[in-house]
């Protein structure tokens, strides 16, 4: 490991070979059923030593039944969060057959989809027609005074515009490397780095968009 030009350790896992005196590594990739690399199944050594066919194979042996082990694991844990979201959702369902106001049906969407997908803000934007703009009609995790306050030009430049124009879900691992739209400043402000946007479409017409948003970057 510490002389074979092959292998690009980054600087932890150079030192951590070197600290633990590792000098030889035998490792497989563990495939899920399509054929998809979702991680490595590694042995590591002490002593230099060659590898021979027969420790090859009964390590990937081994790595077949971790990887068929975990697809179904992770397709349990698939089932049982669609479970909860679709309890979740029914819930929701009920309440706007009972909401009254406006205001309630807001607070309880930004609720719901601050708590399914487990993000650090959320906000809720609808059309101002008169205005020609989008205005933040709902949210949670924001600092004081944000609600309310902030509106967004209906242009492609910005994030929620964007999402309202193209009428489509935007996702976006991390804003830094964005280069589609500008970020608006409360976003920064608040340390955002990762978001996703849906319009709120009643038939092909939005009337606002809603957007979840995190201080990490993020995989949807």
């Amino acid at each position: 490991l510490q002389v074979d030009n092959r292998i690009s350790l980054s600087h932890d896992m150079r030192e951590r070979v070197r600290r633990e005196r590792l000098r030889a590594c035998l490792a497989i990739p563990l495939l899920i059923e399509s054929g998809e690399v979702f991680g490595t199944l590694s042995v590591y050594y002490r002593e230099v030593r060659e590898f021979t066919d027969t420790d090859v194979q009964l390590l990937s042996a081994f790595g077949t039944q971790v990887a068929v082990a975990l697809e179904h694991a992770r397709a349990f844990d698939q089932l049982a969060v669609k479970s909860r979201n679709d309890a979740a959702l029914r819930d929701f369902s009920q309440l706007l057959l009972e909401a009254t106001t406006e205001r309630a049906i807001l607070d309880e969407a930004v609720r719901v989809t601050q708590n399914l997908l487990g993000a650090d803000y959320v906000n809720l934007f609808l059309y101002d027609r008169e205005a020609g703009c989008l205005r933040l009609d709902a949210g949670l995790g924001w600092q004081p005074g944000t609600v309310g306050a902030i509106t967004v030009s209906l242009s492609a430049e910005s994030f929620a515009g964007y999402t309202f124009i193209q009428k489509e879900i935007v996702e976006v691992e991390d804003l830094s490397q964005e280069s589609r739209f500008s970020i608006p400043p409360y976003l920064v402000a608040h340390g955002v780095r990762a978001g996703i946007v849906a319009p709120l479409g009643v038939r092909d017409q939005p009337v606002g968009v809603l957007g979840a948003y995190y201080r990490a970057p993020h995989r949807f």
